[in-house]
C-alpha cells in the first residue's frame, strides 16, 4: 500500500521599498535567528492570496490592498525536513513605496522588523538570512513569468535551487486552493 505524502502550504511575500526590503529577524522556528521574508501557514479554508494578506498585516501591520503592486512569483518547495512530505511556499512580491511604515512598531510576536538593503539580502555569502533567498529572490524580482523554485538538501544544508516554470498542468492545484487567475 502506498502512503500518501502530506503536503503542508505556506505564504511568503517580500515587501520592496525604495531598493530595500522589508525583513523580520525570526525568534522562534523555522529559520530562529535568521532574516526572512514575511508570511506563514495556510489556514484550512484559506487561498494562498488571503493568507498572505493576513500575515502580512499581522506580522508587519501593512495593508497590502494599499500596496502600489502585488504580484504572486510562484511556488517554493522542499521536502519536508520531519516527514517525508513536501512544502510548498506561494511567494509574492508587494511594492509597498506608497505606504508608511516607519511608525510601525518593529517588534512582534514573530520577531523584528527592519528594512534591509536588496543587495544586502541577495548577497549569497551573507550567513544572517534564510539561506535560500539570494538564489530565489533576485530571479523573482528580474522575471515576469511564475516559476517553481525546488530547493534540494543535503545532510541539512542547502545545496542548490532547480528553477523551471510553473507549467500550465501544475496550476491546477492553484484552483484547488482557490488562487485567482486573475493575480498570477
Amino acid at each position: 500500500m502506498r502512503t500518501k505524502r502530506k503536503e503542508q502550504f505556506y505564504t511568503l511575500c517580500f515587501c520592496i521599498k525604495e531598493g530595500q526590503v522589508l525583513m523580520i529577524y525570526r525568534n522562534k522556528e523555522p529559520y530562529k535567528h535568521n532574516w526572512n521574508g514575511i508570511g506563514g501557514k495556510i489556514e484550512k479554508e484559506e487561498s494562498p492570496l488571503e493568507a498572505i494578506y493576513r500575515e502580512v498585516w499581522e506580522e508587519a501591520s501593512i495593508d497590502l490592498n494599499r500596496a502600489n503592486s502585488l504580484k504572486y512569483r510562484g511556488i517554493l518547495s522542499r521536502k519536508d525536513r520531519n516527514s517525508e512530505g513536501y512544502v510548498r511556499i506561494y511567494t509574492f512580491i508587494a511594492h509597498i513605496d506608497s505606504i508608511d511604515i516607519e511608525n510601525n512598531n518593529p517588534d512582534t510576536k514573530e520577531g523584528t522588523l527592519a528594512m534591509k538593503n536588496l543587495k544586502w539580502v541577495c548577497n549569497k555569502k551573507n550567513s544572517n538570512i534564510v539561506c535560500e533567498i539570494p538564489y530565489f529572490l533576485p530571479h523573482m524580482l528580474a522575471e515576469e513569468n511564475i516559476y517553481h523554485y525546488y530547493c534540494e538538501y543535503e545532510n541539512e544544508k542547502f545545496r542548490k535551487i532547480n528553477i523551471c516554470p510553473l507549467l500550465e498542468d501544475y496550476l491546477g492545484i492553484h484552483k484547488k486552493l482557490r488562487f485567482p487567475r486573475h493575480a498570477m
